[in-house]
């Protein structure tokens, strides 16, 4: 984990993979709120203004030394003023 204020505040608890992608698929509603609550956090403190300015998405595959294919999906907007 490379954010060190996310680790001093989880006190070098470090949850595995497994246990944020369930976290995810279990409780998308929450995820999407709280994603809403902090753009309108920035918005409020005017950080940004909502306005999309691009889009971008891509999609990857990773060849490993084992006989495993991995897509990556990734997707990033850009709301700043």
């Amino acid at each position: 984990m490379r954010n060190v204020a996310i680790q001093r505040f989880l006190e070098d608890i470090r949850p595995n993979y497994e246990s944020i992608t369930d976290f995810r698929k279990n409780n998308p509603i929450a995820s999407k709120n709280t994603f809403k609550l902090f753009v309108s956090l920035l918005k409020d403190a005017d950080l940004i203004s909502g306005e999309t300015i691009s889009t971008d998405g891509f999609l990857e595959e990773a060849k490993t030394q084992f006989p495993v294919k991995t897509n990556f999906m990734g997707k990033e907007t850009c709301v700043q003023k």
